[in-house]
C-alpha cells in the first residue's frame, strides 16, 4: 500500500502530538503513513523550552499543566514520562496579591475569585472589610436565570462586588489568560463558576458543598489551584524530546516557514521559504491563529477571516537567578499577582524554586516574571538587558530588593495567547465547522478549544484520529 503523506505546519505541543497519535494508532492497524513537519524557528517545541545555566533550570513557557484535564498526563504516561512527574511542593502552597504596595498572602481556602472559609478570609488583607461584606453577601443574591455567555467581569461584579473584581478576580483570573476580565468569556474559561451558579445559586455555597464532600480539597487551599498542577523533573521541554524520541522516523523541517498553502485535485502543496515545496494528502494547522490566518488566506479567505477575528496577545517571561535572595525567608509561596490597580508592568511572578524541586540551588533563588502593557511591548522590541534593567526596577518598587541576579534569561512568545471573548466557544465552533467542510484540512493549538497543554493535546489528538479516518 503507497504510504498516505500527512504535513504538519507548526512544531510545537500541537504539531508533535498530532503526529504522535498518528503513529500510535498507524502501529495498532499497521497503516503507512509519512508525516512531514515543517517548522519556521530553528527548534521544535513552541513555547515550551526549558534550559539550564548553572543548576538553574528556566522555563521560557509553560512551567506545568493542570493533572484535573488528564490529556496532558495521560500523554506523558504513555511516552514514559511517568517517573519525571512531580508536584508542587505542599509546604509552599500559598500565594499573594500586591495591594497597596504590600504583598498580602491569599487566604486559605480562597479559590480564585471565592472563599470557602470564612475566617481566614476576614483576617486577611487582601481587601477591605466593606468589600469583605460584599463578598460574604453573595449567597444571598438570586442567580441569574440567562444561562448565555457572560464577561468574568460582569460575573465577578455581579456576585462579588467591585472590589472582589479589582483586587482578586482581575490578577487571577486576567492574570491566567493575559486578557480584559471585561471581555473574557467565562463560559470559554472558567464554565464551572456558571455551573455552579446555576446548580447551587451560589459560588461560595458550592465551594463550601465541595470542601466538605472532599472534592478537590488540596485544590482549595489557596489561589490558584496549586495541588492540581504538575511539572517534569528535568524541565518541560522533556515532553518534547520524548514525543521525537518516540517517533525517530518523522521527517522535520526546522528554520523553515510555510509561505503558501494551496489544494489541487491530487492533495495538498505547501510551499516554504526556503523555495521547497511538499506534497501532502492531508495538512494540519498547528500555528498560532494570526499565523494560520496568513497563511490560509489565500485559498480560504472565509476561513482565514473567522481565525484572524480571534485576538491575540504576545507574552514574554524574564527568568532571574539570584545567588543570595534577601526574600527568600519572608515569602514562603509560589509567587505573587499584580492587579492592575498598582500600575505595574508586571503581571505576575513565580517563585519558582518555592514552587517546583530542583529549580535552583537550595540556598538559591529562581524568579520568573510576567510582563504586561508597554512594559510587554516595549521588551518584544527591546534587548534583554534592557529589559531586566525595567524588571529589577519594578521588583523594587514592588518588593523593596534591590539584589541582582547572577543569570537572566529573556524569552518573547508574539501572538501566543488568543483572547477568549465573550461569545469565543460560538466562534471557534463556527470555526471548526468550516475546516470540517475542506477535506484533509485540521486546524490545531490554543486558538480554538483551549490555552492549556492539556487542552492543545486533547484537540490534537481528536484531530488526528480525524485525519486517519479521512486518508483510509
Amino acid at each position: 500500500m503507497k504510504p498516505r503523506r500527512i504535513a504538519v505546519i507548526g512544531g510545537g505541543i500541537s504539531g508533535l502530538a498530532f503526529a504522535n497519535r498518528i503513529r500510535e494508532a498507524a502501529k495498532a492497524d499497521s497503516a503507512p503513513f509519512e508525516i512531514s513537519i515543517v517548522e519556521a524557528q530553528d527548534r521544535l517545541g513552541g513555547i515550551i523550552e526549558s534550559f539550564r545555566d548553572e543548576n538553574f533550570l528556566f522555563e521560557g513557557g509553560p512551567e506545568s499543566f493542570i493533572t484535573e484535564k488528564p490529556w496532558a498526563l495521560e500523554l506523558c504516561q504513555r511516552l514514559g514520562l511517568g517517573s519525571q512527574l512531580i508536584n508542587t511542593r505542599a509546604e509552599y502552597r500559598r500565594s499573594f496579591i500586591v495591594r497597596k504596595g504590600r504583598l498580602e498572602a491569599v487566604p486559605e481556602g480562597f479559590y480564585l475569585i471565592a472563599p470557602s472559609r470564612i475566617l481566614p478570609f476576614l483576617k486577611s488583607g487582601i481587601m477591605s472589610w466593606r468589600g469583605k461584606m460584599r463578598v460574604l453577601a453573595e449567597p444571598f443574591l438570586p442567580a441569574r436565570k440567562n444561562s448565555g455567555d457572560e464577561s468574568a467581569a460582569s460575573f465577578i461584579r455581579r456576585r462579588f462586588g467591585a472590589e472582589a473584581l479589582r483586587w482578586a478576580g482581575q490578577p487571577m483570573l486576567g492574570g491566567i489568560y493575559s486578557a480584559d476580565p471585561e471581555r473574557l468569556s467565562l463560559r470559554a474559561t472558567f464554565p464551572k463558576f456558571l455551573d455552579w451558579e446555576r446548580d447551587h445559586g451560589s459560588i461560595i455555597r458550592a465551594l463550601r458543598a465541595r470542601s466538605r464532600a472532599g472534592k478537590n480539597s488540596e485544590s482549595l487551599a489557596s489561589g490558584p489551584r496549586y495541588g492540581l498542577f504538575a511539572s517534569l523533573r528535568t524541565g518541560m521541554e522533556s515532553l518534547i524530546r520524548a514525543l521525537l524520541a518516540h517517533n525517530p522516523d518523522l521527517s522535520v523541517t526546522t528554520g523553515a516557514a510555510a509561505v503558501r498553502l494551496s489544494r489541487t485535485s491530487e492533495g495538498w502543496t505547501i510551499l516554504l521559504g526556503s523555495g521547497q515545496e511538499l506534497r501532502a494528502d492531508a495538512v494540519a494547522c498547528a500555528l498560532p491563529g494570526p499565523r494560520a490566518a496568513r497563511l490560509l488566506a489565500p485559498e480560504f479567505p472565509e476561513l482565514a477571516a473567522q481565525i484572524a477575528s480571534i485576538p491575540c496577545s504576545s507574552s514574554v517571561t524574564v527568568n532571574l537567578g539570584y545567588r543570595e535572595f534577601p526574600l527568600v525567608s519572608k515569602f514562603r509561596g509560589f509567587g505573587f499577582v499584580v492587579p492592575e490597580e498598582e500600575g505595574s508592568g508586571i503581571l505576575g511572578c513565580t517563585f519558582s524554586h518555592l514552587k517546583f524541586e530542583g529549580r535552583a540551588p537550595s540556598d538559591q533563588a529562581l524568579l520568573r516574571v510576567f510582563l504586561r502593557g508597554k512594559l510587554r511591548d516595549r521588551a518584544l522590541a527591546e534587548k534583554d538587558e534592557k529589559v531586566v534593567t525595567e524588571v529589577l526596577l519594578e521588583l523594587e518598587r514592588l518588593l523593596g530588593i534591590s539584589a541582582r541576579p547572577v543569570l537572566s534569561a529573556v524569552r518573547r512568545y508574539p501572538d501566543s495567547m488568543p483572547q477568549y471573548e465573550v461569545g469565543h466557544l460560538d466562534k471557534a465552533a463556527a470555526i471548526l465547522k468550516r475546516s470540517n467542510e475542506i477535506p484533509g484540512l485540521y486546524l490545531l493549538g490554543n486558538t480554538y478549544c483551549g490555552v492549556g497543554l492539556p487542552d492543545c493535546i486533547r484537540l490534537a489528538e481528536s484531530k488526528a484520529i480525524e485525519a486517519m479516518e479521512f486518508l483510509s
